[in-house]
């Protein structure tokens, strides 16, 4: 009975710590496959093939686009709460992270960044058979290749510690978001 308690309390202090550290995503299927090629995104291989054919997998652009979403509606989240990828992009193109906030966020961000570059590769497999509103496959792919440009940015300011890199990156990647959503552009 003593063993069992201590493997509980065991059990309990090693869920909380995790979860106090944000790595408790539990990334299954597709997910999981799109963190895999993040990695080998990371590592500096061309994960370009490998996505488009990840995209295949996806029932639709909405189902890919999901993964942006906070994590308790089935997106990857941000850090131990779990945020939207969306919306902690929007807050460093609002707001230059200070010193410390790069130092604790850093990792993630990097984990962001190749997430897009994948994710890039997976939604380009979704442009217009033909224009809507006047955006076609060209339009697509232009706000697909600043959203690339915008992450590997991010990368290289995260890597040099620069915040206002950061925020400008950021802003790159949403501007790119925001021409294919609102088609601005």
């Amino acid at each position: 009975m003593r063993n069992c308690c201590r493997g509980l309390v065991f059990g309990l202090v090693v869920a909380v710590s995790v979860l106090a550290t944000g790595q408790a995503q539990d990334v299954k299927g597709i997910n999981k496959e799109v963190v895999d090629l993040a990695r080998e995104a990371e590592s500096g291989k061309d994960v370009s093939t490998k996505a488009a054919e990840l995209s295949k997998r996806f029932t639709g652009i909405r189902s890919a686009m999901r993964l942006y979403n906070p994590r308790g509606m089935g997106g990857f989240g941000f850090g131990s709460q779990g945020k939207g990828i969306e919306r902690r992009l929007v807050e460093l193109g609002e707001k230059a992270p200070d010193a410390q906030t790069l130092k604790t966020e850093s990792a993630e961000l990097v984990r962001i960044a190749h997430i897009n570059l994948v994710m890039a590769e997976v939604i380009r497999g979704y442009a217009p058979a033909k224009p809507f509103l006047g955006r076609g496959k060209k339009e697509w792919d232009r706000d697909l290749d600043l959203m690339k440009t915008g992450s590997q940015n991010l990368v290289k300011a995260l890597k040099a510690g620069e915040p206002k890199g950061v925020q400008a990156a950021a802003i790159q990647i949403n501007n790119a978001c925001n021409s294919c959503h609102d088609g601005d552009r």
